[in-house]
C-alpha cells in the first residue's frame, strides 16, 4: 500500500499514556485509529492509512487496538534510522 511514497520504514513499539505524552512533548505529529470491533488485520491497515491520507505530516499512528487486537504506536520515517532515532527519543522520554 502506497500512501505517503516519503515513509520507507515503520516500527511498531507499545501504547500508552506515557507513550503519547513523549509524542506530544518531542512535537511528534500523531493521530489515533480504532479501537476496533473486529479483530481483522485489514481493518487496522485501512485505519492506519486513512490516517497518514487525511494528514501526510504525521509520523506516528496510534492504533486503540480492540477485541483480541492490543493497542500500538506505528513510528513511521523516511528510512529505517530516521525510524530509530525517532523510538530513542520517545523511549527517553518515559524511562
Amino acid at each position: 500500500m502506497n500512501v505517503n511514497p516519503r515513509y520507507r520504514s515503520v516500527a511498531s513499539i507499545k501504547y500508552d499514556s506515557k507513550i503519547e505524552n513523549a509524542l506530544r512533548e518531542l512535537g511528534i505529529r500523531y493521530a489515533k485509529a480504532g479501537p476496533h470491533e473486529s479483530y481483522s488485520e485489514d481493518d487496522v491497515i485501512n485505519a492506519v492509512a486513512n490516517s497518514l491520507n487525511k494528514d501526510p505530516t504525521i509520523e506516528a499512528v496510534i492504533d486503540l487496538g480492540g477485541y483480541a487486537l492490543e493497542p500500538v504506536t506505528y513510528v513511521f520515517g523516511i528510512d529505517s534510522i530516521d525510524v530509530v532515532l525517532k523510538v530513542i527519543k520517545i523511549a527517553s522520554r518515559i524511562s
